[in-house]
């Protein structure tokens, strides 16, 4: 057999497992308990409820019974892997990748199990599949909960990391991209609010102590001006603290900071036109 004559079986041979593999996925979605061969439930399904009829419900049976919800893991990456060389690219470190692809296997029955254990799969010994619930008995024997519960995460990080590294990192430079460009995004707001903050500063400082200089004089007339509406409101006996006033006066400064009574202010405490 030629090379060229090689090649094409193999892609044929790929299609056909991609073919069955999604006929297993829909198999197993649409998985009924009543549905021939279960021996948990009298009489069967007539017709069977499995959208692929009886090969279905007997594929979808054993696999959810003996290996639990973890073989919808298996059998998706299975099928990207496969996509994957239909489209020219090599997967490497396969090794590597059917350890980490074992142990997602297992942490998603066994989470399965964990969560719901007998929710829409209805075996009498629990949901997870007997690799899921033995794993799960396994675990909490030797382990208790926590332990289980921080092996089942570990299990999780780790098959992750084996099977879709590249996937991952990708993921985290884009996450890490998004939070540079909020804080570029943020940030000449905030100088623009710390730089407005200290021109505010700055003008209250040389209005008082121009104020304190001159004795009464221009400055301290125009700033008692622009106070005087509010010091009169306020009352002379209503027992203000030195805080209250200053937080009083830093808000007539920001309500009229764009108004001409401000530039007029900024004009007597500098010297030049705001």
């Amino acid at each position: 057999m030629s090379a060229k004559e090689t090649k094409t079986f193999t892609v044929a041979a790929e299609f056909v497992a991609v073919a069955v593999l999604l006929v297993l996925f829909c198999s197993c979605l649409s998985f009924d308990i009543g549905d021939w061969p279960s021996r948990f439930r009298y009489p069967h399904n007539s017709p069977t409820a499995n959208l692929c009829g009886r090969i279905g419900a007997f594929c979808a049976y054993y696999t959810l019974y003996y290996i639990g919800p973890g073989a919808f893991v298996a059998i998706i990456s299975a099928i990207c892997f496969l996509a994957a060389r239909l489209f020219g690219r090599s997967i490497r470190q396969l090794v590597l990748r059917t350890i980490g692809l074992v142990l997602l296997t297992v942490a998603a029955s066994i989470s399965f199990y964990r969560l719901w254990p007998g929710k829409v799969y209805y075996f009498p010994i629990g949901s997870g599949g007997i690799l899921g619930v033995g794993a799960a008995y396994f675990f909490h024997q030797h382990l208790a909960l926590l332990g289980t519960a921080i092996l089942i995460v570990a299990m999780w990080l780790v098959g992750l990391v084996l099977v879709a590294d590249s996937l991952l990192i990708a993921m985290l430079n884009r996450i890490l991209f998004a939070v540079r460009r909020m804080g570029g995004m943020a940030s000449p707001a905030w100088s623009a609010a710390k730089q407005q903050s200290e021109v505010l500063n700055e003008i209250w400082r040389k209005l008082s102590a121009r104020q304190a200089s001159a004795g009464g004089g221009a400055c301290g007339a125009s700033w008692q001006t622009f106070q005087g509406s509010g010091e009169n409101r306020a009352g002379q006996g209503s027992g203000e603290t030195d805080s209250d006033k200053v937080r009083r006066r830093v808000g007539w400064l920001q309500r009229y900071r764009n108004g001409d009574e401000l530039r007029r202010l900024h004009t007597s405490a500098f010297g030049v036109a705001g």
